[in-house]
């Protein structure tokens, strides 16, 4: 797995963004962050990909056009030598304790299954590296065989048994299901 190789301030524009589709970006996520950087300043880095001198966004999308609505004209990056894939980047950034949280969930799946297949499912080793205990991480490499299993289950629900099943829940099983099923509306 590759490293970040240095972190500096480079110019937003010596930095490639055309992978952005800022049609999928929440303006309200921008503001936030944008409202956060006027207050403290931008404390994470986005993470940027150095290929024949050309640098290349990699992660922090938000956080870059955050920087550009303010009129920033540079940004504090993480510099990662050649070429990255999604997957790898986010590994590199998982095992960053300052910068996990950089990260989505789908980021997360992508990075611990990046780790446990070049770590040849050494979870004790993905454990130490990022920080997250092992049954976070199967959580995280289950994550699509469990969403399969929801359908299933969802979709084998008789609603004429519905109530009786419900009525088995303690006041707490229902409260949470009730928070998960918010999730998915």
């Amino acid at each position: 797995m590759k490293e970040i190789q240095e972190f500096k301030n480079i110019s937003l524009d010596e930095i490639n963004i055309s992978a952005i589709n800022e049609d999928l970006i929440d303006e309200a996520d921008i503001d936030n962050i944008v409202a956060d950087i006027k207050e403290k300043g931008l404390s994470r880095p986005v993470i940027v990909s150095l290929k024949d001198g050309e640098y290349s966004l990699m992660l922090g999308t938000k956080r870059i056009l955050a920087a550009k609505k303010v009129n920033s004209s540079s940004i504090f990056c993480g510099v990662i030598d050649g070429i990255v894939d999604k997957s790898e980047v986010a590994a590199i950034a998982l095992c960053y304790t300052s910068l996990e949280d950089m990260l989505n969930d789908e980021d997360k799946i992508l990075a611990i299954n990046y780790l446990y297949k070049n770590l040849k499912g050494d979870l004790n080793k993905i454990s130490s590296i990022t920080n997250i205990n092992k049954d976070e991480i199967k959580s995280y490499l289950n994550f699509n065989e469990d969403v399969e299993r929801v359908k299933i289950g969802l979709n084998s629900i008789n609603t004429g048994n519905l109530q009786t099943k419900l009525n088995t829940f303690t006041p707490g099983d229902l409260r949470e299901l009730v928070k998960l099923l918010d999730k998915l509306n």
